[in-house]
């Protein structure tokens, strides 16, 4: 009897990236001002307490009593220059006690500033409001929030969908296209690139995570299929079904290093001992090989019998289980002793054979049985046995429940986690995801149609047959919407998810590139307490950046932008001039001053004079009405015309009124 599963209790920031995508305005509203700190602090280190200081190069604030410090740390060692892979690390904690704080679903994003003068407290607000919003036309440059769904399914291409345009619409992205058609990919170590196995052409594609460009091909055995990456985060491993071999990839330098030779027929493999030991099972060998994952080398050989089809690990109960498809059976190995611990027998036709998250538990598919068979791995026996369902073909999971899909029926089965270890059968509920059955549209063995949502709670589910993907939110009794696949017809799912994860307590962080030199601001957005903050990066630019002359230039006010002029009054504004390559400012440079009033009227060339010892320059000019004047500055001798960077609006006033522009206290103001 199929039952209702128990509606668990809300985590505290459960669907919290969800509540604040599609509720920007409430957050906003509520948020704390914005503030910014430019300078980075000397000291470095943490509060009193804080058991991992952040870098002292990071840049830092304090906001409704958090201590936030924010950093860029290249890949490899590189210098942070424009295009080079970085993560982005926020470092948050209590600003009392320096103690972390955790369980925040933080929003973070990056912008190129077109001129000198950061964006004010309602200015960057706006901005955050504008890019929670989901438009197209307002996409920041560097989006540490969103993710990106790429689908392989019949065609010599991927597609690459962003699936949270305003939830219910979605946008394609790109689509790459590939020398074959794609068999499986899996997001490489460090998770800057896509690995693609191409059987018709022997090898393996490497496609950018972010710029979604292939950056490497690389030949392999005869007809690649599944493919892995290692707990490591050094290795893609590699099946080659067609010649019995593995050939292990290098995925810093997209190089095989070794083929090693595991039996004919399709290959499997799974990890032990924290990605240590490889585990390689083969549908016509009739032994697994246990592989050292350091030296490459094969340690053992167990027999077990032809016909493996799958196979899965848990350090947690040191085990292996390897599905005999045509056997009907799961085979229970002891991963220390490396012998065997049972044979179960299940059914005709044994498909994927799985753990759950919690390691204990495995579950196995029997698509020609209708059957789904929960083992337990701590007394190696069927715990569960599921029957009734119609094919079931793939399997995935989130922390609570396993997803199961009916291959013959447009139909998902949620199977309660919690609770496995009773005698009592799990809690099991259907919905409906699609009109037509999956199988209609064809089998197909590679990846897996139902992944996951990267803020958990649910999973994004492929129908090939209808070519649509459904959201299923937990507690719900049907999905809550469909996306269209735009005429793809998908198959196997993956998520490249850019979202910002806490790594380590109060450590937040995620991966990035930053395509253009000069100097971004950068908001980060904080859900409880609700907070918002304004900071800024300064990027070099790189070796090979071609960059016009006016972006290379960037012009510092040293004087309240927002501050009115006083009409018939002199008045004398200074400023710093700086290249984007340099923190140092400019020294004795032809610099060019043009003021109009704008639209149309009073117009002046006022000379600029270097003062304070050379690195500081003023211009004096006498606006003779109120209005709204356009403050323009250019270098010929280095390319930059008049107006080559964003004009700076001043304001003028009658004389009396105005507040007069004097020493500048704070770097604000609205370039235009």
């Amino acid at each position: 009897m199929r039952t209702m599963p128990r509606n668990a209790t809300s985590h505290r920031h459960a669907g919290a990236r969800r509540r604040a995508v599609f509720g920007a305005a409430l957050l906003l509203a509520a948020s704390a001002p914005a503030c910014r700190r430019q300078a980075t602090d000397p000291e470095g280190g943490g509060q009193p307490g804080s058991p991992s200081p952040a870098p002292a190069t990071a840049v830092r604030v304090e906001r409704a009593g958090l201590s936030i410090a924010f950093e860029l740390r290249p890949h490899d060692g590189a210098p942070l220059a424009a295009g080079v892979d970085a993560e982005a690390v926020f470092t948050i904690r209590d600003a009392a006690t320096g103690a972390p704080v955790r369980n925040l679903r933080p929003f973070a994003w990056m912008w190129r500033r077109r001129g000198d003068a950061a964006p004010d407290e309602a200015a960057c607000k706006a901005q955050i409001k504008t890019y929670l919003g989901g438009a197209l036309t307002a996409q920041a440059e560097v989006d540490m929030n969103g993710y990106l769904l790429w689908s392989l399914g019949d065609e010599k291409s991927i597609s690459i969908i962003n699936p949270q345009i305003a939830f219910r619409r979605t946008k394609l992205q790109r689509v790459v296209q590939l020398p074959g058609k794609p068999f499986e990919a899996v997001l490489g170590p460090e998770g800057r690139g896509v690995y693609v196995s191409i059987p018709e052409t022997d090898e393996v594609v490497v496609i950018d995570a972010d710029r979604h460009d292939i950056t490497a091909q690389i030949p392999v055995g005869d007809q690649p299929s599944r493919i892995t990456a290692s707990p490591d985060g050094r290795h893609v491993w590699v099946s080659n079904d067609g010649d019995g071999s593995v050939s292990v990839i290098d995925a810093r330098e997209n190089q095989v290093l070794k083929t090693i030779s595991a039996g004919e027929g399709s290959l499997s493999i799974a990890f032990t001992d924290a990605g240590r030991k490889a585990w390689i099972a083969s549908r016509a060998a009739s032994a697994v090989a246990v592989v050292d994952a350091a030296s490459l080398e094969v340690q053992d050989r167990i027999e077990i019998g032809e016909g493996a089809t799958a196979i899965d690990a848990s350090d947690k109960a040191r085990a292996v289980m390897v599905g005999r498809g045509a056997r009907g059976e799961v085979v229970v190995l002891d991963a220390e002793r490396r012998r065997i611990s049972a044979r179960l027998a299940l059914g005709p036709s044994i498909g994927a054979v799985r753990f759950a998250p919690d390691g204990r538990f495995a579950f196995a598919l029997g698509r020609a049985s209708g059957e789904v068979s929960i083992i337990d791995a701590a007394t190696s026996r069927v715990a569960h046995k599921l029957r009734g369902l119609a094919a079931p073909d793939a399997l995935t999971f989130t922390d609570a429940y396993a997803y199961v899909r009916h291959g013959d029926e447009g139909k998902v089965s949620l199977i309660e986690l919690n609770g496995l270890a009773k005698r009592s059968p799990p809690a099991v509920i259907d919905i409906t995801v699609g009109q037509t059955a999956p199988s209609s549209a064809g089998v197909f063995e590679a990846g897996s149609p139902m992944v996951p949502m990267p803020e958990g709670r649910g999973a994004l589910i492929a129908n090939p047959a209808d070519k649509m993907f459904y959201v299923y939110t937990e507690g719900m009794m049907a999905p809550i919407g469909s996306l269209p696949s735009h005429g793809h017809v998908p198959r196997s799912l993956l998520f490249v998810d850019r979202t910002l994860r806490e790594k380590e307590p109060g450590v937040y962080a995620t991966s990035v590139r930053v395509d253009r030199s000069g100097i971004h601001d950068l908001a980060l957005l904080i859900d409880d307490p609700r907070t918002s903050v304004c900071l800024e990066q300064r990027i070099l630019p790189s070796d090979g950046e071609v960059l016009d002359p006016g972006e290379r230039m960037q012009f510092e006010p040293l004087f309240d932008t927002r501050a009115h002029l006083e009409a018939g009054k002199p008045a004398s504004l200074r400023f710093r001039v700086r290249d984007v390559g340099s923190t140092e400012p400019l020294r004795d440079v032809d610099i060019e001053a043009l003021v109009f009033r704008d639209p149309v009227g009073f117009s002046a060339r006022p000379a600029p004079r270097a003062v304070e010892g050379g690195d500081v320059y003023e211009v004096t000019f006498t606006p003779p009405s109120p209005g709204r004047y356009r403050f323009l500055l250019g270098v010929p001798s280095r390319g930059v015309r008049l107006g080559a960077v964003p004009t700076l609006s001043l304001g003028v006033e009658e004389a009396g009124v105005a507040r007069t522009a004097g020493a500048k206290t704070k770097k604000e103001g609205a370039l235009q």
